[in-house]
């Protein structure tokens, strides 16, 4: 019963960790996001600066 609780708990760690390493993020830099808008596509801005 022990191993069984083992190895699920050790499947879920490895799933999750799948699951966040697949979030990436796309850094561009102002003039790509210019020409992005210039084009008429639509983007979605995060700002992830952290505070001064």
């Amino acid at each position: 019963m022990r191993k069984a609780v083992f190895v699920l708990t050790v499947l879920g760690i490895l799933t999750a960790g799948t699951v966040f390493a697949r979030q990436t993020y796309n850094y561009i830099n102002s003039k790509s996001l210019l020409e992005i808008l210039d084009t008429g596509n639509s983007a979605q801005l995060v700002d992830i600066q952290k505070k001064k």
